[in-house]
């Protein structure tokens, strides 16, 4: 399996042993191998024979063509995916739903400041607020196939080809979807769209330059949490659209 990966142009950490001798072997030649190993013939089969008899072949972990096949395309398919580039997850938190039912996510409060505490004095209970944001996850997908036409003219790029481009439209349907979300400002909990004038991180709409970096720092440092303490919060990422890209990095350097 290794083997065909490394044949698509992709590079693994650690194949697995022998895959170099498999780098160049023919499909058809893995399917006549598959099927030696099963117990059955191929002297004197075409090559479409050896790999039709090879498809239908299943049950023998060690010869099942099929799922040989098969788990290239999801090792192609995941690899592929690794190396498609994304943005989302350098600011997003990454959790886990256990169903696709309706969820929530609490926000708890910060700690209320502490209290001076004389000689023999008591100490008192701190208390928090909280609040939550209800959500649900989807699942996306598509199904593709390869001909045994293709396998039978050895050719690996269209049998490769397509897990590598799904696994870069996979990697691409999450950036969009998480970007989605956060340029759809939609409404929070409290009834009011996720940037506004009240939630304290809506800015004038001034260009990107100085100033409208300055208010949105000094926005950010001064946020308070819902017990109303200042938060000082120390901006770490600036997002932008891919037009205004260069322009962010001219300020952040000439900044730094």
């Amino acid at each position: 399996m290794d083997g065909l990966v490394l044949r698509a142009g992709l590079a693994l950490d650690r194949p697995a042993p022998g895959a170099n001798e498999y780098k160049e072997t023919p499909l058809y030649d893995i399917a006549r191998e598959c099927l030696l190993a099963a117990g059955i013939r191929t002297g004197g089969l075409s090559r479409n024979q050896i790999v039709s008899k090879a498809l239908q072949q299943r049950g023998h972990v060690a010869a099942d063509f099929p799922a040989l096949l098969a788990n290239t395309a999801n090792k192609v398919l995941r690899r592929a995916y690794e190396l498609a580039p994304a943005s989302w997850q350098k600011w997003c938190q990454i959790g886990n739903a256990a169903d696709f039912k309706e969820m929530s996510r609490t926000q708890l409060s910060e700690a209320p400041d502490l209290d001076e505490v004389p000689e023999h004095g008591q100490y008192k209970y701190g208390s928090f607020g909280d609040s939550k944001e209800v959500f649900q996850i989807t699942k996306s997908g598509k199904l593709f196939a390869t001909t045994r036409e293709a396998l039978v003219n050895d050719d690996l790029a269209a049998f490769t080809r397509i897990p590598l481009a799904f696994g870069a439209s996979a990697k691409r349907k999450i950036n969009s979807a998480v970007y989605g979300v956060l340029t759809a400002n939609a409404a929070m909990s409290d009834g009011v769209a996720l940037f506004h004038a009240s939630h304290g991180n809506l800015g004038s709409g001034s260009a990107l330059g100085k100033d409208g970096l300055s208010a949105g720092r000094l926005a950010m440092r001064t946020q308070t949490g819902l017990r109303g303490a200042v938060l000082n919060i120390a901006p770490a990422y600036l997002l932008v659209p891919a037009a205004l890209e260069t322009t962010a990095d001219e300020l952040l350097n000439s900044l730094a």
